[in-house]
């Protein structure tokens, strides 16, 4: 499982701590063992970094609800799916339900993108995956 350790401009290095509360189609569900700031945009809920070099990871929000997929290459988070908030309706009309992604570039001093839609290709292959996560979920 992730260890997460990763520097900030300024600030000493985290090493977040995972524990595992579930399994759906042989991809672990994973929590914090100790919850931090999620709102802070800099905190994760699942590692930046696994000891496993391509796996995946899923999370849970504090409801409970199955709310992100993190897939990782070389060890490293390379793209995350998220789901039960949405960037792109208008407000008041909000899709929880809508899968949209975040791009990982460790070359870049924030390394996680801003979210963008879920490609057709993206929707394809992983949708087996989202529907037993939860039947509602969509592009």
């Amino acid at each position: 499982m992730g260890g997460g350790s990763w520097y900030r401009a300024g600030m000493r290095p985290e090493s977040n701590q995972y524990r595992k509360i579930g399994e759906i189609e042989g991809i672990k569900v994973i929590s914090k063992i100790e919850k931090r700031n999620l709102k802070d945009p800099r905190e994760f809920q699942l590692p930046t970094y696994s000891h496993t070099a391509d796996t995946m990871y899923l999370a849970q929000n504090e409801k409970g609800q199955i709310n992100q997929l993190r897939i990782f290459t070389n060890n490293r988070a390379a793209i995350d799916f998220d789901w039960t908030h949405d960037h792109f309706s208008e407000k008041g009309k909000e899709d929880i339900f809508r899968v949209h992604v975040h791009e990982w570039d460790f070359s870049k001093e924030v390394p996680r993108s801003v979210a963008r839609k879920i490609t057709d290709a993206e929707w394809e292959l992983y949708k087996d995956l989202f529907k037993k996560i939860d039947k509602r979920l969509h592009k």
